[in-house]
């Protein structure tokens, strides 16, 4: 048939005929735009929520980070300061116990700031250093002024003043006795009370030593003391050293550091030819 000639006496027939052929044009080109924009928008989604989820990634490492690091530093200010103990004499302003009981505190709050956003096992790390740090710290508060007032003894002992020598000598003489008195096994009771009484009349001849110093010396055994401080030392040590490992897993520091990147935009015009292959 002669498809001209057909559509020649019959152009009410082709001009239906063109017509259809232009809606189904409008129709395909609409439903072409359609899934090119759908397309379009899914990958915008999955771009947004790829960069939302790296920024947060990204936000909790460094908090972490930062918390455990100043958490350290601050364990390591209490040791400092619980050294103080040991070595200083001037205890009566309270100079060094206050400044032990706002670094404990400081060392405390980022503690709980660790507890709220750190996985189990830095948690659980932490725990064991707060509580190593607070035994020693209880040591030193207890034991280190008496120490201190044990090497003071010494040094004044060789004093060229006579007078500062004789009541070095005497008040050393009378701890010994006293540690002497601890450990007898008769009378310990009527030799401690005795031996306690001239410690502390001993001690208190000596000038410049506060109540702490004295009533520290009284009631420590040095040797236990300086064995005690080691072993709560070496505690902090490993537990410090098991909370490093724990922190190091958990900012996977022995993973290089690779860039974040965000999926290719999609060629909406090959899906959506994609999708018209497919539906076809």
């Amino acid at each position: 048939m002669d498809v001209w000639n057909y559509f020649e006496g019959r152009p009410e027939i082709f001009a239906a005929v063109v017509a259809a052929v232009g809606i189904v044009g409008a129709v395909v080109g609409a439903r072409i735009q359609a899934n090119g924009g759908r397309a379009q928008a899914a990958a915008a989604r999955e771009a947004a929520q790829i960069a939302a989820d790296a920024q947060r990634e990204a936000a909790l490492w460094s908090v972490r980070q930062v918390r455990t690091a100043e958490f350290i530093q601050k364990v390591r200010e209490v040791e400092r300061i619980c050294e103080l103990f040991y070595s200083e004499g001037d205890l009566v302003g309270q100079r060094v116990p206050g400044k032990l009981h706002d670094a404990f505190q400081e060392m405390i709050q980022k503690h709980a700031e660790i507890a709220l956003m750190a996985p189990s096992p830095v948690v659980h790390a932490t725990n064991f250093v707060g509580s190593a740090v607070e035994d020693l710290a209880e040591l030193a508060t207890s034991a280190g002024p008496g120490e201190f007032l044990r090497g003071a003894l010494i040094d004044m002992s060789v004093s060229e003043d006579p007078d500062s020598s004789s009541k070095a000598f005497r008040a050393i003489d009378a701890l010994s006795e006293l540690a002497s008195a601890r450990l007898a096994n008769e009378n310990r009771a009527v030799l401690f009370s005795r031996a306690f009484i001239d410690a502390t009349e001993a001690l208190r001849d000596i000038p410049g030593i506060s109540d702490a110093h004295i009533g520290s010396a009284l009631t420590e055994f040095p040797f236990v003391v300086r064995d005690e401080k080691l072993r709560r030392k070496q505690a902090v040590a490993e537990s410090g050293g098991a909370l490093v490992e724990a922190a190091r897993a958990m900012l996977r520091s022995e993973d290089n550091v690779t860039l974040v990147r965000l999926p290719r935009a999609r060629r909406w015009f090959r899906n959506s030819g994609d999708t018209e292959a497919g539906s076809a």
